[in-house]
């Protein structure tokens, strides 16, 4: 079938559970590239087999990103095809940095042109315009939440059934205070790919601020049970910390928040969302440690700033208010 990929894999009992034991191939070499085991309990007979293959397919697609990526990282850049670019732009983007997106817009075009009809360019190309918006590139925020639309549109009209098409549009709707259409489209990725872990953790994001934190939490859930190594983890331990202050449970939210700023890298706000949750709690000296990593990171950084990208509902942005009084930054 000159296949490049082979999955096997067994299953076995094992006192009151079942274990799924998976590896991935090289057909031609027979180099081993993945290997993992999925556990169950074998009272949970009728959910089990739908739980497990959620598992199993997101770890496979999660792997095989990452082989292709760094397959990609070590040839020319001249010599790589559509694919092959989509993929060194994902390693660039997930970098955070202004460079890094640069080079992964450069990367995503290359796709673009090299294949007109690949709808995930299309998407990646959206998520860089998001990120300019977001954090990198405020300053021109009309300007890149309208590209990032353009670019999600795009993605839809070379495959509406792709997934990542639609999650790009959902997280360009909600840059756009289109928070009904950000659900409506993250909802349809999900629709079509269940076990898409970003889309989950989009859907996550969106509610967390501005719907339901009961189902932020659940959709964050979700995301981390499906993608356990993802570099976005800061983003759902994020997501978790502006569901539980909502919710009221501050000492657990600066338990995540604490994670958010372990995992952040070079994200200025999610060091911001750390050190006001941990100023929030109480937990002053952790608080100051982030803050010195914002003025690193910004020095002019301001909680206007910080207000301006996120869309927090009042009982939110009241309590950051005041936890940026206490670590003096600047209103």
């Amino acid at each position: 079938m000159n296949a490049e990929y082979v999955a096997s894999g067994h299953l076995r009992r094992d006192g009151k559970g079942y274990v799924v034991s998976v590896e991935l191939i090289d057909p031609k070499s027979d180099r081993i590239f993945w290997v993992d085991e999925f556990s169950c309990n074998a009272d949970d007979s009728y959910a089990v087999p739908p739980l497990l293959a959620a598992r199993i397919i997101t770890g496979l697609d999660a792997e095989i990103h990452v082989i292709e990526r760094n397959r990609a990282l070590l040839m020319p850049p001249a010599s790589l095809d559509a694919w092959q670019a989509y993929h060194r732009g994902l390693a660039s983007m997930s970098r955070f940095t202004r460079d890094g997106n640069l080079e992964a817009q450069h990367f995503f075009n290359r796709a673009i042109a090299r294949d007109p009809t690949f709808s995930r360019s299309y998407a990646g190309l959206s998520f860089t315009h998001f990120h300019n918006a977001f954090h990198l590139n405020v300053r021109e925020s009309k300007r890149e939440i309208a590209l990032a639309l353009e670019t999600a549109e795009q993605a839809l009209q070379a495959d509406p059934s792709d997934p990542a098409a639609h999650c790009a549009g959902g997280r360009a709707k909600w840059l756009a205070y289109s928070h009904e259409g950000a659900v409506d489209g993250l909802n349809r990725s999900i629709d079509l790919s269940p076990n898409y872990a970003f889309a989950h953790y989009s859907l996550a994001f969106v509610q967390c601020q501005t719907g339901s934190p009961e189902s932020a939490i659940a959709a964050a859930d979700i995301a981390a049970r499906l993608s356990p190594f993802d570099p976005m983890m800061f983003g759902t331990y994020r997501v978790r910390t502006f569901a539980l202050l909502r919710l009221g449970k501050v000492q657990e939210a600066a338990q995540c928040a604490k994670l958010v700023g372990l995992n952040a890298g070079d994200h200025v706000h999610a060091h911001a969302v750390s050190a006001l949750t941990l100023a929030a709690a109480g937990r002053l000296d952790e608080a100051s440690a982030e803050r010195r990593s914002i003025s690193d990171l910004r020095p002019d950084y301001n909680f206007r700033q910080f207000t301006g990208v996120l869309h927090m509902l009042d009982d939110l942005t009241d309590v950051y208010r005041s936890a940026a009084k206490l670590l003096e930054i600047p209103q």
